[in-house]
């Protein structure tokens, strides 16, 4: 289980004795000495990156050669190295690293702070990797971190979040947005928090006033989202239809109960011809419609 609470109470802790810079050498001297996580040195690792997550967020805001330190060292690219190695997209390595980033973006302050946070591609990079998904708890802090990165985006910041990149073909370019990308695709994931949570994430995306992100999200194919999101609706009508109509099974038909059946059991064929149309919604072959 990570430490959340030992996190908080060392950032309120008297900084004269908690915070210096000769320990915080010992502790990146730590992370360069373990440059692949295994299972021997895997619990020294996660206390000392959830050491390090107290130093930057009390240096940024405390101590600018603490912060300084962490310019010069690049702590971004040691996590995102450890990221890099499959094992650690799963487990207490990943809860640990992602819960560590999303404290540290939710608490920094200067925008010297945010520009070595969001250069150099780092977090994009990190977005994108495949963590594993069946692990609920490893889901729950990745989706946590999506949320954090997505309230720093703004018009000010697009560029941070959308790369442009060489293509396969000689002269072409194509662009990237994994903070969209990577939610989009869980927004069928069986746990309801996650799909409230995607579909937060994007209308806030869809809020910023960029013509980059208007460019992507209605390019394909990434604009294929919309067609799913209206077929998905399409199909909660034609269940809402099925149940409306089956509700009425059964009942007495007096002349306004048999109206509203009648009305429901339209509707119902109507939604239903729809979907089969659509080729989507397999409700439409299992619906008794008439």
């Amino acid at each position: 289980m990570l430490n959340t609470r030992s996190l908080w109470n060392a950032l309120f802790k008297p900084a004269s004795s908690k915070f210096t810079l000769e320990e915080l050498r010992e502790l990146y001297g730590v992370l360069v000495r373990n440059p692949v996580v295994t299972e021997a040195n895997r619990a020294v690792v996660v206390e000392t990156i959830r050491r390090v997550a107290e130093y930057m967020i009390w240096g940024d805001q405390h101590e600018p050669r603490i912060f300084d330190f962490f310019l010069e060292n690049s702590i971004m690219t040691y996590l995102h190295r450890v990221l890099l190695q499959p094992a650690n997209r799963s487990g207490e390595v990943a809860k640990q690293v992602l819960q560590t980033l999303s404290i540290i973006i939710q608490n920094v302050r200067s925008e010297t702070a945010v520009f070595f946070l969001f250069s150099n591609n780092h977090l994009n990079n990190i977005v994108d990797l495949d963590f594993d998904y069946d692990d609920e708890e490893v889901l729950g802090y990745y989706i946590s971190f999506l949320k954090t990165i997505n309230l720093k985006l703004n018009p000010g910041t697009v560029q941070f979040f959308i790369n442009a990149h060489r293509g396969d073909a000689a002269g072409s370019s194509q662009t990237s947005f994994p903070l969209y990308t990577r939610a989009v695709k869980l927004a069928h994931n069986r746990e309801g928090m996650v799909r409230a949570a995607v579909r937060t994430l994007t209308l806030h995306v869809y809020s910023v006033a960029d013509p980059g992100i208007l460019s992507f999200v209605t390019s394909p194919p990434v604009s294929q989202h919309f067609t799913e999101v209206a077929l998905y609706l399409a199909e909660q009508v034609v269940v809402s239809a099925c149940r409306l109509h089956s509700s009425w099974q059964g009942q007495a038909v007096g002349s306004i109960a048999g109206r509203r059946k009648n009305t429901a059991a339209q509707l119902q064929r109507r939604c239903c011809r729809y979907a089969f149309e659509a080729k989507e919604c397999e409700q439409a072959t299992d619906c008794s419609c008439g």
